[in-house]
């Protein structure tokens, strides 16, 4: 499906960009992983991890995560997918060209 090609997309990219050898991709997966959970969506401005859990992790940092109050935001994570599906239907509704209507061809986005 097409989330699933633009993940793996960004996931390659990614790896690319840290490492040349892809002997040594799998090193870094995890931390491409966190990255990927902590990145915010355009739409929804959430990250996947907040959306999980309902804060935003503080990583050890040194001295800067004294001064991070992220973690200490908590939100119901239900309360912050109403949030979501609410950005997404704003979404869909301000660009219904970019809205696949034909089942026959799934994965193509057709403009009206």
């Amino acid at each position: 499906n097409g989330q699933c090609e633009r993940v793996n997309d960004v996931v390659t990219s990614m790896l690319r960009t840290q490492v040349e050898n892809p002997e040594e991709w799998s090193d870094l997966l995890p931390i491409v992983q966190r990255q990927i959970n902590n990145s915010e969506s355009k739409t929804t401005r959430k990250t996947p991890f907040k959306l999980l859990n309902g804060y935003r992790p503080r990583y050890d940092l040194g001295n800067l995560r004294e001064l991070s109050t992220t973690s200490e935001d908590w939100t119901c994570p239900e309360v912050l997918r109403d949030e979501v599906r609410e950005a997404m239907e704003k979404e869909k509704e301000q660009s219904p060209d970019l809205i696949n209507t034909d089942m026959t061809t799934p994965g193509i986005l057709l403009e009206r």
